[in-house]
């Protein structure tokens, strides 16, 4: 398995960070968690072979996660992409994300290659391109509750992922809202690489 961080910036855009992304390649076979702002570019700049992903997996949708998919799916129209691209994103988001495709003319007439939007159930393992993937619920969002009840929004749903590929074990954090997010899916298994990210915790207290 082999990792390449192609975004790892906060929500506050920097310089020379793109948005959350990273690649992870198993064999010939490749898959996406988290599509921030910036991550094309620095994918194009990786030289991969991008027919090769097959799927990209969102953790939450704050835009520092989720605001790079966009221009993902262009990059792989026009550049005559004809594989599908499967899209896992939290289940109550999956109507929002088709909405904006819609908006943003990402029409799936229009595409050259079907994009196939699948929700994401916590503790419900995928198997896509050779890669079993896992999804843990975290507390990320909690502090939005109230507000999300305003606009109708009931589900709060933010995942660290679990990754397997030929007997190795990845596990990305993502956006945690505490320590305690981790604690089942870190101590439950040995874990071989672990991605924790650093913007709501110091390196003292992880």
């Amino acid at each position: 398995m082999k990792l390449t961080f192609l975004g790892t910036s906060s929500g506050l855009p920097t310089s020379n960070k793109a948005g959350s992304s990273i690649l992870v390649e198993g064999g010939d076979r490749m898959i996406i968690l988290d599509a921030g702002e910036g991550f094309s570019t620095r994918l194009v700049e990786t030289g991969a072979d991008l027919d090769k992903i097959g799927s990209i997996f969102i953790s939450h949708t704050h835009p520092d996660h989720i605001s790079g998919l966009f221009q993902f799916i262009q990059l792989m129209h026009l550049k005559g992409r004809k594989a599908p691209l499967n899209i896992y994103i939290p289940r109550d988001s999956v109507p929002s994300l088709e909405k904006t495709l819609e908006m943003m003319f990402l029409w799936r007439e229009h595409l050259n290659f079907r994009t196939v939007i699948k929700p994401l159930k916590s503790g419900q393992s995928i198997d896509a391109d050779d890669f079993t993937i896992t999804p843990f619920p975290t507390s990320h969002l909690e502090g939005y509750a109230f507000e999300s009840q305003k606009y109708g929004q009931e589900e709060l749903a933010s995942f660290s992922f679990e990754v397997l590929h030929q007997g190795i074990r990845l596990l990305y954090s993502s956006d945690i809202g505490s320590l305690r997010d981790l604690h089942d899916p870190l101590y439950n298994e040995r874990t071989d690489i672990l991605v924790i990210e650093g913007a709501h915790y110091s390196l003292d207290r992880l």
